[in-house]
């Protein structure tokens, strides 16, 4: 949580900076957090500290340690998709980790967090706030689909998608998938063939450990 007498960013836990003449959204120096952006829940994110409990699991583990070993090398993300508490994130979180020694910057998304952040200083233009997002080389999107419940929301989703994708930035996300619900009938069909194009789907199933 951002420091409310912080005067950097008067509590909202960003602050702008400008490149080149360009004012772009960072997030301040007051977030409590290791690295950029990753919320202090997740510092303990890392490959060994993630346990596999199904076969699905087991394999989303490998698939993310090579990822992470031919990184830059590589020509796709990784999409983690399943249900709710399979250690998405925290397979995402490490994989993001483990390559930062070998690209230049990176950024944690919480997709959740940042419809609030454009609404509450750019009412609901968001260009500004994607440009942004879409200078870093490498970002996770954790949560694409969470809170998808307007039109407005889903153009969001879908311009960083498209951005990403015709730039061929690597990107790494999480997705909520129930078994039987597919990628297309969350955010269309356009997305879902731009997401089988830039990322490897990887499949993490297993029981809520939150509810352990």
């Amino acid at each position: 949580m951002s420091s409310k007498s912080c005067v950097k960013c008067d509590g909202k836990g960003y602050q702008y900076i400008y490149r080149d003449g360009t004012e772009y959204v960072t997030p301040c120096d007051c977030e409590p957090r290791g690295e950029p952006g990753i919320p202090a829940a997740y510092q303990h994110c890392r490959f060994l500290s993630y346990t596999p409990q199904t076969d699905d699991q087991a394999t989303a583990l490998d698939s993310a340690r090579e990822w992470s070993r031919r990184y830059p090398e590589v020509k796709k993300g990784l999409l983690f998709a399943g249900p709710n508490g399979t250690g998405k994130t925290h397979l995402a979180i490490s994989a993001l980790r483990e390559v930062a020694e070998k690209t230049p910057s990176y950024r944690y998304v919480d997709m959740s967090r940042i419809f609030n952040e454009i609404k509450e200083e750019f009412g609901q233009n968001s260009t500004r706030y994607i440009s942004d997002i879409n200078m870093e080389p490498l970002v996770l999107l954790d949560d694409l689909g969470a809170g998808m419940d307007t039109d407005w929301r889903t153009d969001v989703v879908q311009s960083i998608i498209m951005a990403r994708y015709n730039e061929s930035l690597p990107t790494l996300i999480t997705l909520n998938l129930a078994r039987g619900t597919t990628i297309g009938g969350r955010f269309g069909a356009r997305v879902e063939s731009r997401l089988a194009q830039m990322c490897v789907g990887i499949r993490v199933s297993g029981n809520d450990w939150r509810k352990r």
